[in-house]
C-alpha cells in the first residue's frame, strides 16, 4: 500500500471510530448499529467491513481505549502492600468487565487467534495478567503472599476469579457490585494467603 493510502486508511479507521465514539456518547452502546456509523462518518458500508470484521470488533477498539486508559491509571499505583489493597486496585477492572458488553465480547474472542481480533480482544486479558504477574512478583518478594507459587500462575487465578466473580454478578446470583468485590476478597485471600 502506498504511503498516501495507508494515510487515507488510517484516517478512515479513525473517522469510524469516532463516529461510533459520537453514537455511543449520544445513544450508549447498546444503540450502535454499522448503519448509523457509516452514515455518522460519511463512507460506505463495504468501507466499514475493510476496516472492522464485524461490529464486534468495532466495539472492542471502542473499549480497548477505555481500558488501556484504566489499566494506566492502575499501572501507575504503588505495588498493594496487603491481599485486600490488592483487590482494591484492581476494582477499576471488574467495574469494567461488569458492563454485560465487556464481559460477553471479553468472553467471545479472548485467546482468539486470528490477528484481525488478536490484539484488542485479548486486551483485557493480557494487560491484567501483566499488571497482576507484576504485583504479585513485588508482593511475593515483600513476603505478603505466598511465596512458593509462581506468580504467573497466581496471577492467571486472579484473572480466572475475576471473570468468575463478574459472571455471578451478571447472572444475578449475587445482588450488587460490593457483593462482587467483597466475593472477590475472599478469593483472593484464599488464594494468594501464605502457607
Amino acid at each position: 500500500m502506498s504511503p498516501g493510502k495507508q494515510a487515507r486508511s488510517v484516517l478512515t479507521r479513525q473517522n469510524l471510530l469516532n463516529a461510533a465514539r459520537h453514537i455511543v456518547e449520544n445513544q450508549g452502546l447498546d444503540a450502535l448499529r454499522v448503519e448509523d456509523v457509516v452514515h455518522t462518518a460519511g463512507v460506505a458500508k463495504g468501507t466499514f467491513f475493510s476496516h472492522f470484521a464485524n461490529k464486534d470488533l468495532l466495539i472492542i477498539s471502542l473499549l480497548a481505549d477505555e481500558f488501556s486508559a484504566i489499566i494506566s491509571d492502575t499501572d501507575g499505583q504503588k505495588t498493594p502492600v496487603s491481599v485486600d489493597a490488592f483487590c482494591v486496585s484492581l476494582k477499576p477492572i471488574l467495574d469494567f468487565m461488569s458492563r454485560r458488553i465487556v464481559f460477553d465480547l471479553v468472553l467471545k474472542y479472548a485467546g482468539v487467534t486470528d490477528s484481525a481480533c488478536e490484539a484488542e480482544a485479548d486486551l483485557v486479558f493480557s494487560q491484567t495478567m501483566n499488571l497482576s504477574t507484576r504485583w504479585l512478583t513485588q508482593m511475593q518478594s515483600d513476603r505478603i503472599i505466598r511465596s512458593q507459587a509462581d506468580p504467573v500462575i497466581l496471577a492467571e487465578g486472579v484473572l480466572a476469579f475475576i471473570t468468575h466473580s463478574v459472571s455471578l454478578l451478571l447472572c444475578g446470583s449475587i445482588a450488587n457490585a460490593e457483593s462482587r468485590d467483597n466475593r472477590f476478597r475472599k478469593y483472593m485471600n484464599q488464594w494468594l494467603a501464605p502457607c
